[in-house]
């Protein structure tokens, strides 16, 4: 969704479907760099400003309780346009405490056709996690090709004027140590800040059987992704794996497919 008139309540629409325990990040771009305010319940993930106060992005997350209506309200000091995304993600490990579960890197900047993520190494260390590429554009600059490797490009933006933003972003699971996506193609050069989430999954926990002997563990059988935008601004990503053990396949946590 984005706010194409300047405001300083904006409407985010939130995927529907949202259940208890869905992981939900929200990328909110605005023009210029006021002051943002979430919504009641989310927790502030990153606050990253362009230095020149040309634009910003803050990303929001909350663990769902299944009860969220149909959008929520983040609110700017200064009325200006917004953009937004929305990610519903099921399985992802979610702690609001340190360690802070996702992890977003510390953010970069830049004035150009390609906003570039900067690299992220998560502190648990090399693991499967679920990459998100995000970025804004100054200008409302449509963001028009993922960084590589990555899928389901996202696009939100307020319009092409000098006083609109645009937020794009993309995904990919990957198992790594670190991860240092390449840069988004946006259709004109402008100033523009980016950024990299890393989500994990839920824990592998051994199914409490007193005589089960444990012959061979393959941590990551195989991950199940499945994107859809609500209105192309919003994506589901169930994420899972099965867990085999004692040659028998056991799914630990449900995964939609």
């Amino acid at each position: 969704t984005s706010e194409n008139v300047k405001k300083t309540n904006h409407t985010v629409n939130l995927p529907s479907g949202i259940v208890a325990s869905d992981l939900l990040i929200i990328l909110f771009a605005t023009d210029q760099a006021p002051v943002v305010t979430g919504p009641a319940g989310w927790n502030q993930l990153k606050n990253l400003p362009e230095s020149a106060g040309a634009c910003r992005l803050v990303v929001f997350n909350m663990k769902a309780d299944g009860t969220e209506g149909a959008s929520v309200t983040v609110t700017t000091n200064a009325s200006v346009t917004s953009a937004h995304i929305v990610y519903r993600i099921s399985d992802a490990d979610i702690l609001t405490v340190l360690p802070i579960r996702p992890e977003v890197s510390t953010g970069t900047q830049g004035l150009s056709a390609a906003p570039n993520p900067d690299s992220l190494s998560p502190i648990s260390g090399e693991g499967d996690y679920l990459w998100i590429a995000a970025g804004v554009s100054d200008g409302g600059r449509s963001f028009t090709v993922a960084p590589a490797d990555y899928t389901n490009l996202l696009n939100s933006d307020s319009g092409n004027q000098s006083d609109d933003v645009a937020c794009g972003s993309a995904r990919r699971i990957l198992h790594a140590a670190t991860e240092a996506p390449t840069a988004f193609t946006i259709d004109a050069s402008d100033e523009w800040v980016a950024l990299t989430i890393a989500v994990y999954p839920i824990p592998l926990r051994e199914p409490e059987y007193p005589d089960f002997i444990p012959r061979r563990r393959v941590p990551l059988q195989g991950f199940f992704t499945r994107g859809y935008a609500a209105d192309e601004l919003a994506a589901l990503v169930p994420f899972g794996w099965f867990h085999q053990q004692a040659d028998v396949i056991r799914p630990p946590h449900q995964v939609s497919l």
